[in-house]
């Protein structure tokens, strides 16, 4: 069992934590979708993004897929997890027969929960799926780092879509977006930074939603998009985009220094 490691982005205690997930979820409308990114902040900055797009998920999958970045340096390969999750609002189970046929598609696919469990890229989207879900079975994938190629994106995007033929899977993407300022030593424009950082989180949008991988790839290792070998995977996976909603920390912590763009996009294919 993966304890959690990530309490620090959400409440560790179950009453908060649910009366936090009664906060950001105050209606459904549930839609079709395939597959989405959401962010991956502590829940304060970034948790109305990431609702936005919970608040639409239909309950009728199989199972769910989750990609998240690498922050700790510790995967070497697109790492699986063996283990059911413990939460402070339960348990995630793991889908285990989903996450053994697709660690064998892939030669660059391996089972490593050392790789799971310090990261909270994946972590934080649970408690949200716990609360729509209840019961429901995932495979947490992480990306590392060093895979930048399209080929090796595309690669492990035919290894998982063969594991999910004749199943209902939703394909997650856990992804910030421009992390901009002193404090993440990346201070590219010394005027109008919020435009700046605006508008290249927007461009960045519009070739996720618009399905032009190549553009969105270069975008994406121009800035600091942290999850972007996530949403290059998801990109080979679905399409139709829809951005609904975007933020940035600014908004909550007015620290100019440090300013993380956020964003909650859909897939409908």
């Amino acid at each position: 069992m993966r304890e959690p490691a990530a309490t620090g982005f959400y409440p560790g205690d179950k009453k908060l934590l649910k009366e936090i997930m009664n906060k950001l979820i105050t209606s459904r409308k549930p839609e079709k979708i395939t597959g989405c990114i959401v962010p991956h902040a502590g829940y304060l900055y970034s948790g109305s993004v990431a609702a936005s797009v919970y608040s639409i998920l239909d309950t009728s999958y199989d199972s769910i897929i989750i990609f998240g970045p690498d922050h700790t340096g510790i995967a070497k390969d697109a790492s699986v997890s063996s283990q059911d999750w413990e939460l402070p609002c339960g348990t995630a189970h793991l889908d285990y027969e989903l996450a053994s046929e697709i660690e064998m598609n892939s030669d660059r696919i391996t089972v490593d929960n050392l790789a799971h469990m310090y990261e909270h890229s994946i972590e934080v989207q649970l408690p949200f799926l716990y609360k729509i879900f209840k019961d429901f079975k995932f495979v947490p994938i992480i990306i590392p780092s060093h895979y930048t190629s399209p080929e090796i994106f595309s690669e492990i995007a035919s290894a998982i879509k063969k594991a999910c033929k004749n199943k209902k899977v939703l394909f997650i993407a856990s992804s910030d977006f421009t992390h901009f300022g002193s404090g993440y030593n990346f201070v590219p424009v010394k005027e109008n930074q919020f435009e700046w950082i605006k508008e290249t989180d927007n461009r960045l949008i519009r070739a996720i939603t618009s399905s032009d991988k190549d553009t969105a790839l270069k975008l994406g290792k121009q800035t600091t998009c942290c999850g972007i070998g996530p949403i290059m995977i998801l990109m080979n996976l679905v399409s139709d985009g829809e951005l609904i909603k975007y933020d940035t920390s600014y908004s909550i912590s007015k620290n100019k220094n440090a300013i993380v763009g956020y964003s909650g996009i859909v897939f409908r294919k």
